[in-house]
Protein backbone atom coordinates (compact mmCIF):
# COMPACT_ATOMS: atom_id res chain seq x y z
CA UNK A 1 0.00 0.00 0.00
CA UNK A 2 2.89 2.08 0.87
CA UNK A 3 4.52 1.86 -2.67
CA UNK A 4 0.88 2.20 -4.52
CA UNK A 5 0.62 5.78 -2.48
CA UNK A 6 4.13 6.89 -3.13
CA UNK A 7 5.00 5.50 -6.67
CA UNK A 8 1.55 4.51 -8.31
CA UNK A 9 2.27 7.00 -11.06
CA UNK A 10 5.84 7.13 -11.47
CA UNK A 11 8.03 6.00 -14.09
CA UNK A 12 11.83 4.57 -13.84
CA UNK A 13 14.49 7.15 -14.68
CA UNK A 14 17.63 4.89 -13.43
CA UNK A 15 18.91 2.04 -12.39
CA UNK A 16 22.91 1.86 -10.26
CA UNK A 17 23.94 -0.71 -8.36
CA UNK A 18 26.47 0.38 -5.07
CA UNK A 19 29.89 -0.71 -6.27
CA UNK A 20 30.40 -4.55 -6.48
CA UNK A 21 27.68 -4.86 -3.78
CA UNK A 22 24.24 -6.99 -3.82
CA UNK A 23 22.67 -3.35 -3.51
CA UNK A 24 20.02 -2.17 -5.89
CA UNK A 25 19.14 1.45 -6.10
CA UNK A 26 15.87 2.21 -8.49
CA UNK A 27 15.54 5.66 -9.70
CA UNK A 28 11.82 6.61 -10.26
CA UNK A 29 10.45 10.03 -10.73
CA UNK A 30 6.92 10.50 -8.96
CA UNK A 31 4.40 13.04 -7.57
CA UNK A 32 4.14 13.73 -4.71
CA UNK A 33 0.86 14.53 -2.76
CA UNK A 34 1.52 18.23 -3.49
CA UNK A 35 1.36 17.41 -6.97
CA UNK A 36 4.99 18.15 -7.83
CA UNK A 37 7.21 15.81 -9.30
CA UNK A 38 10.20 14.10 -7.07
CA UNK A 39 12.54 11.88 -7.42
CA UNK A 40 12.03 8.35 -5.26
CA UNK A 41 15.11 6.05 -4.73
CA UNK A 42 13.87 1.95 -4.07
CA UNK A 43 17.12 0.78 -2.72
CA UNK A 44 17.37 -3.46 -2.54
CA UNK A 45 19.94 -4.56 -0.36
CA UNK A 46 20.34 -8.28 -0.81
CA UNK A 47 22.54 -8.89 1.90
CA UNK A 48 21.22 -12.42 3.19
CA UNK A 49 19.44 -12.65 6.47
CA UNK A 50 20.13 -8.94 6.61
CA UNK A 51 18.27 -8.27 3.24
CA UNK A 52 15.74 -4.82 3.13
CA UNK A 53 13.97 -2.89 0.52
CA UNK A 54 14.06 0.89 1.58
CA UNK A 55 11.46 3.34 -0.15
CA UNK A 56 13.83 6.89 0.52
CA UNK A 57 12.76 10.52 -0.76
CA UNK A 58 15.14 12.58 -2.64
CA UNK A 59 16.39 13.63 0.40
CA UNK A 60 18.10 10.36 1.74
CA UNK A 61 15.12 9.75 4.23
CA UNK A 62 13.40 6.75 4.75
CA UNK A 63 10.06 6.66 4.26
CA UNK A 64 9.44 3.04 5.21
CA UNK A 65 11.12 -0.32 5.07
CA UNK A 66 10.16 -4.11 4.83
CA UNK A 67 12.38 -4.75 8.10
CA UNK A 68 12.45 -1.39 10.55
CA UNK A 69 15.37 -1.45 13.28
CA UNK A 70 14.52 1.35 14.98
CA UNK A 71 17.27 0.59 17.43
CA UNK A 72 19.72 0.72 14.63
CA UNK A 73 17.82 3.87 12.66
CA UNK A 74 15.85 1.82 10.27
CA UNK A 75 12.66 3.46 10.13
CA UNK A 76 10.67 5.88 8.85
CA UNK A 77 12.27 10.05 8.79
CA UNK A 78 15.38 7.81 9.32
CA UNK A 79 18.71 8.97 6.94
CA UNK A 80 19.14 6.13 4.95
CA UNK A 81 22.58 4.68 5.78
CA UNK A 82 24.07 2.15 3.00
CA UNK A 83 26.28 -0.73 4.40
CA UNK A 84 29.56 -0.11 5.04
CA UNK A 85 32.43 -1.74 1.88
CA UNK A 86 34.13 -3.50 5.32
CA UNK A 87 37.67 -1.73 3.95
CA UNK A 88 37.24 -3.99 0.79
CA UNK A 89 38.20 -2.62 -2.16
CA UNK A 90 36.23 -2.62 -5.71
CA UNK A 91 37.27 -4.89 -8.15
CA UNK A 92 36.77 -3.28 -11.15
CA UNK A 93 39.15 -0.72 -10.11
CA UNK A 94 41.99 -2.73 -10.22
CA UNK A 95 43.72 -3.92 -12.92
CA UNK A 96 45.00 -7.38 -13.42
CA UNK A 97 48.18 -6.25 -13.43
CA UNK A 98 47.44 -5.03 -9.27
CA UNK A 99 45.25 -8.11 -8.14
CA UNK A 100 47.92 -10.87 -9.43
CA UNK A 101 50.38 -8.72 -7.16
CA UNK A 102 48.54 -8.33 -4.52
CA UNK A 103 48.04 -13.05 -4.53
CA UNK A 104 51.92 -12.74 -5.52
CA UNK A 105 52.59 -11.22 -2.10
CA UNK A 106 50.05 -13.33 0.37
CA UNK A 107 52.15 -15.22 2.52
CA UNK A 108 53.17 -18.94 1.14
CA UNK A 109 50.26 -21.52 1.39
CA UNK A 110 47.43 -18.57 1.89
CA UNK A 111 44.87 -19.82 -0.13
CA UNK A 112 43.69 -17.36 -3.39
CA UNK A 113 39.89 -17.61 -2.58
CA UNK A 114 40.54 -15.91 0.56
CA UNK A 115 42.33 -13.57 -0.48
CA UNK A 116 39.63 -12.65 -2.93
CA UNK A 117 36.83 -12.89 -0.03
CA UNK A 118 38.89 -10.55 2.39
CA UNK A 119 40.31 -8.08 -0.33
CA UNK A 120 37.52 -7.61 -2.63
CA UNK A 121 33.76 -6.56 -2.41
CA UNK A 122 31.07 -8.37 -3.42
CA UNK A 123 33.11 -12.04 -1.95
CA UNK A 124 30.88 -12.93 0.97
CA UNK A 125 32.30 -15.45 3.56
CA UNK A 126 30.58 -18.72 3.00
CA UNK A 127 29.47 -21.18 5.60
CA UNK A 128 31.83 -23.42 6.31
CA UNK A 129 30.76 -26.87 5.50
CA UNK A 130 29.81 -29.70 8.05
CA UNK A 131 31.54 -33.26 7.46
CA UNK A 132 29.16 -36.30 8.04
CA UNK A 133 30.45 -36.76 11.82
CA UNK A 134 28.97 -32.50 12.57
CA UNK A 135 32.68 -31.69 12.63
CA UNK A 136 34.01 -28.50 10.34
CA UNK A 137 36.19 -29.56 7.42
CA UNK A 138 39.05 -29.29 6.81
CA UNK A 139 39.25 -29.41 3.31
CA UNK A 140 37.55 -25.92 2.73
Amino acid sequence: MLLRKYLEPSRLIGLTQQGADRIVHLHLEGVDPAGELVEYRLVFELLGRHSNLYLVDQEGTILDAIKRFPEAGIGPGSAYRAPSDQGKLEPGGRSIKQLLTGIRLEPAGNKVWRWLQNTLQGFSKLPRKKCCAGRVCRNG
